[in-house]
């Protein structure tokens, strides 16, 4: 990992690149999601979650596995055989996370959760970004998103954790209001 290459590109704002390995954390199941989405016959979901993985990676600093994410994305979109690629992207990330939960510092104690609104309005332009974000707000406001959305709470968590982030958009417009 170039860690010194990703905090140029972030002007050298610490607290914003723990965050993004924070966020590079929640990952962990793509390679798997990617691998359903194919076994399915979905190849715009992986080519789509190939692509989220590699700009995370390329995010942090995560060359080599952004590349093999770049080879996945280009594989998948061809319709050539991925089995190979897959097992070198899981391989890519699982020393990626083991190097980022050795370096990350300790997360601080985060303080009272924000206005409900705020809450809303932050997933909803996460949502509108297809910026991983969403997956770590949804996390850490489970509780509220659970109770806001009602029965469409577990559609949302699919689409949400499936990287759907128009539909999540969607589902949570149905429920707050445009």
């Amino acid at each position: 990992m170039d860690e010194r290459e990703a905090l140029l590109r972030l002007g050298g704002n610490r607290a914003l690149y723990d965050r993004l390995l924070r966020q590079f954390l929640t990952l962990e199941s793509l390679p798997g999601q990617i691998s359903e989405a194919l076994a399915a016959g979905e190849r715009s979901t992986a080519e789509r979650l190939a692509h989220s993985l590699k700009g995370a990676a390329a995010g942090i600093g995560a060359g080599t596995l952004a590349r093999v994410a770049r080879e996945l994305e280009q594989a998948v979109r061809e319709g050539a055989p991925c089995e190979e690629l897959r097992t070198r992207l899981q391989s890519s990330l699982e020393a990626v996370l083991r190097h980022v939960r050795a370096t990350l510092p300790p997360e601080e104690v985060l303080p009272s959760a924000p206005p409900a609104a705020d809450v809303v309005e932050r997933m909803d332009g996460y949502l509108r970004d297809f910026d991983v974000a969403a997956g770590e707000t949804l996390q850490a406001h489970r509780d509220y998103f659970r109770e806001l959305l009602g029965a469409d709470f577990e559609s949302f968590e699919k689409q949400v954790s499936g990287y759907d982030f128009g539909e999540a958009r969607a589902t949570l417009a149905r429920r707050t209001g445009p």
